[in-house]
């Protein structure tokens, strides 16, 4: 993510635009090398166990302790089938981008036994020089200057937030719902797993970083599905609520409560956080048509932005020229970049737009 002032979006980066990759930045403290390879053993492992995730080998507890129906679990796991291509194309993803949270650097070291002869060495070790030329031996001379390829440590955050809200309002048909239970197994389950992978690698370089989800339904009224610090089982329970539970009984569209109320729940220690880089919070709204209360939107999305919250929403299903204005009023009007890209009848393109969203913003977080 990148450094933003005034308004909070003068240097952010197009998400919905091609973007050049940057590197720059300092540390993981283990070379690319060693990360890979930690990696490569981790995916070993998990095709050893012919892929069977924690979700899938403790969903009987999950039922009997969170009250989850046979018919949600076999729902569930007709989508984590449905999407298993995708969510090993981000597995690979996620091996990249820890391996890339390095760069390597020329250092230039002097007082090296080989290399280029540095006078002011040479002079300040002129007995020794003298020494070594009577001897025939210039071995052990250390007058010479060497550059080597260092690896170069990135400032990381200790925690990335990314909440994602759920248009669950009434238009939500048949297809549309399709989309997003497909789109949620795949992106949950996806950082779930680069999650998994930052643990074993902060285990290994004693720093701290987690990617953390939560996740929000809206309509007439909105409720939150999965919090950031749920674990384990209950984790799995949400994860899999989060995508059978979409059944479009919300009524009304009104996203700005949702919205307020995750603002108001940024304390102003979390807000300081975020200014200094230290987290990074990112919301992703996925909603058929626009806002209920379009200036309440409107509003909340600016001051998100101002307090450096990255937020994006994505359109799907069929929408009026009424909506179109106003899904880009409350979104990219007045913005310097778009917030909001409207798909339309295009709705198969949901699940590859959103996973293109999330990669983009987290390599620009391991990259910035």
């Amino acid at each position: 993510m990148t450094t933003k002032s005034g308004s909070g979006e003068n240097s952010k980066e197009k998400f919905f635009e091609k973007s050049k990759d940057k590197t720059s930045g300092n540390k993981l403290e283990s070379t690319r090398k060693d990360v890979e390879e930690t990696l490569e053993d981790i995916l070993k492992e998990e095709n050893n166990n012919n892929n069977i995730s924690s979700l899938e080998v403790s969903q009987r507890k999950i039922m009997s302790d969170y009250g989850l129906e046979k018919e949600d679990l076999d729902l569930f796991n007709f989508y984590v089938n449905k999407t298993k291509s995708q969510r090993e194309e981000m597995r690979e993803f996620w091996k990249r981008l820890i391996g890339s949270a390095k760069k390597e650097i020329n250092v230039e070291r002097n007082n090296q036994p080989k290399g280029k002869l540095n006078v002011n060495d040479l002079i300040y070790s002129f007995p020794e020089f003298v020494e070594a030329e009577q001897k025939g031996n210039y071995k052990e001379l250390k007058v010479f200057d060497k550059n080597f390829l260092e690896s170069q440590n990135k400032l990381l955050p200790e925690k990335i937030e990314i909440s994602f809200l759920i248009d669950n309002s009434g238009s939500m048909n048949k297809e549309k719902i399709e989309a997003l239970r497909k789109t949620l197994t795949v992106t949950l389950l996806s950082i779930k797993d680069f999650n998994k992978y930052l643990q074993i690698e902060a285990a290994r370089t004693n720093q701290k970083i987690e990617v953390l989800t939560e996740t929000w339904f809206f309509g007439k009224d909105h409720y939150k599905i999965k919090n950031f610090d749920d674990k384990l089982n209950l984790e799995n329970s949400k994860i899999i609520s989060s995508i059978v539970k979409v059944d479009a009984s919300g009524g009304t569209t009104d996203d700005a409560a949702c919205l307020r109320e995750i603002h108001k729940n940024i304390k102003p220690n979390q807000k300081a956080r975020i200014k200094n880089k230290k987290e990074y919070k990112i919301i992703f709204e996925i909603t058929d048509g626009a806002s209920t209360f379009p200036g309440a939107s409107r509003e909340i999305v600016k001051k998100l932005i101002e307090d450096d919250v990255e937020v994006f929403a994505i359109q799907i299903g069929k929408i009026s020229s009424l909506d179109t204005k106003t899904f880009n009023y409350i979104w990219n009007d007045s913005f310097k970049y778009p917030y909001g890209l409207i798909l339309g009848e295009e709705i198969y393109k949901l699940t590859d737009e959103l996973l293109k969203l999330v990669k983009k913003n987290l390599k620009s977080i391991f990259h910035s």
